[in-house]
């Protein structure tokens, strides 16, 4: 499964920053990354399922130029969490972590593993700083 290209909303330093989003299954197969318009609720009316992620353990990496890891949220660290009910993502910076980010952001990747030892690189894109 490719990973979903998606651009995070602007993270502007020394202010809380909240991301939330849900791994949906489509009941014709695939992923969907969801639409601004559509609820959680819409989409599980429409016959869409929430990814089984029993046991499964997320982190959000940020790169600079160069590759190397600027920043990290995990379910290890805390930053990261997700709901196995709904399938569902939050990502929480509180103001002091935002404001120790440096530079103006880089690329990104969200990466899932799963207890069979699989991990997926499940979204993926560029996070601006500010």
């Amino acid at each position: 499964m490719p990973a979903v290209r998606l651009k995070l909303p602007l993270l502007e330093k020394g202010a809380t920053y909240r991301f939330n989003f849900h791994w949906l299954n489509p009941p014709y197969g695939g992923v969907v990354a969801g639409a601004k318009s559509k609820t959680y609720e819409d989409y599980i009316t429409a016959g869409y399922t929430p990814a089984d992620l029993s046991g499964c353990s997320a982190r959000l990496q940020v790169f600079d130029d160069d590759l190397k890891v600027i920043f990290e949220a995990s379910t290890e660290n805390g930053i990261l969490t997700v709901d196995l009910s709904t399938a569902k993502f939050s990502l929480f910076l509180s103001d002091s972590d935002t404001s120790k980010l440096t530079g103006e952001g880089g690329s990104y990747s969200l990466f899932v593993s799963f207890p069979s030892g699989d991990t997926v690189k499940l979204l993926k894109g560029f996070w601006a700083f500010e």
